[in-house]
Parts: structure tokens; C-alpha cells; sequence
């Protein structure tokens, strides 16, 4: 099984590896590690390998939580695969997605 990582520090954190069914469980806990209370948090997403409908979620999930702890989140560099999905699923923009 291929493993997706999430590391960096200090607001800003970089995925990277497959973000998908196998992975989105271990994903989810990790991001929501990081979603501190009234932090300012960056996830860059470019080194997501692929991604499916459950990388989708997991972004999602991560955005209510950051929505009730007052966390601001910021997604870049997101795969022109998750975009696609988001779009068919009418989501795309409720993505907060950052130049980057």
C-alpha cells in the first residue's frame, strides 16, 4: 500500500503521495492535527499523486473543522484530478485555493 504524507510546520504543510480510498483515513487524522484554533494553516497538495472522490472528502472534512475552531485553511498546488471531481461534484468553489 502506497502511503500519503502530510509534514511541515509553522502554518505551512505539504502533502504528498496518493490521497485516496486506502489513504483518506490516516490523511484525515493527520490534517486534522494541525488545524489549530484561529491558526492560519497552508496545505500545499502539489505532490499528491492521485486522488478520488475520498481525497475530495477529506478536504472537505478538514474545511468544517478549520470553519469551527476559527481556522483559516488554504489549499495550493491542487491536482488537476481533485479539481475535476470537485467540479462534477459542484464544490469547487467552496475550495479556498491560494496562489502558490
Amino acid at each position: 500500500m502506497s502511503v500519503c504524507t502530510l509534514s511541515g510546520d509553522s502554518g505551512r504543510y505539504r502533502l504528498a503521495g496518493p490521497m485516496n480510498a486506502l489513504t483518506a483515513k490516516r490523511v484525515l487524522a493527520s490534517g486534522l492535527g494541525i488545524l489549530a484554533p484561529e491558526a492560519t494553516v497552508v496545505i500545499d497538495l502539489s505532490a499528491v499523486t492521485v486522488a478520488d472522490s475520498a481525497g475530495l472528502a477529506v478536504l472537505l472534512v478538514w474545511l468544517g473543522k478549520a470553519r469551527d475552531r476559527r481556522c483559516v485553511l488554504t489549499f495550493q498546488g491542487l491536482p488537476e484530478q481533485l479539481l475535476a471531481i470537485a467540479r462534477v461534484c459542484g464544490v469547487a468553489e467552496a475550495l479556498p485555493i491560494g496562489a502558490g
